[in-house]
C-alpha cells in the first residue's frame, strides 16, 4: 500500500510512508497541548499548523491531507 500523501511505500501498519507517520504522531501529541492553551478544535488547530510558517514540510502535508479528509 501506498502514503496517501506522497505516494512512497505506507510504513509498518500506518496510514503513511514513515516520514508522515511521525508528522502525523507529532501533530496528534501537540495537539493536546494546544488544546488545553487555546481551547480550540481539531480542525482549527490543523488550520493554524497550516498557516505558521515555522511548520515543516510534512506535518504541513499531513494536516492538510486531515483537513481534506474531513470535509469530503
Amino acid at each position: 500500500m501506498k502514503c496517501p500523501i506522497c505516494d512512497l511505500n505506507k510504513y509498518e501498519e500506518s496510514d503513511y510512508c514513515e516520514n508522515h507517520q511521525s508528522a502525523y504522531l507529532n501533530l496528534k501529541k501537540e495537539y493536546n497541548d494546544w488544546k488545553k492553551a487555546m481551547n480550540i478544535t481539531f480542525q482549527e488547530y490543523l488550520k493554524k499548523i497550516i498557516e505558521n510558517e515555522n511548520t515543516g514540510d510534512w506535518a504541513r502535508e499531513v494536516a492538510m491531507h486531515l483537513l481534506n479528509e474531513k470535509s469530503e
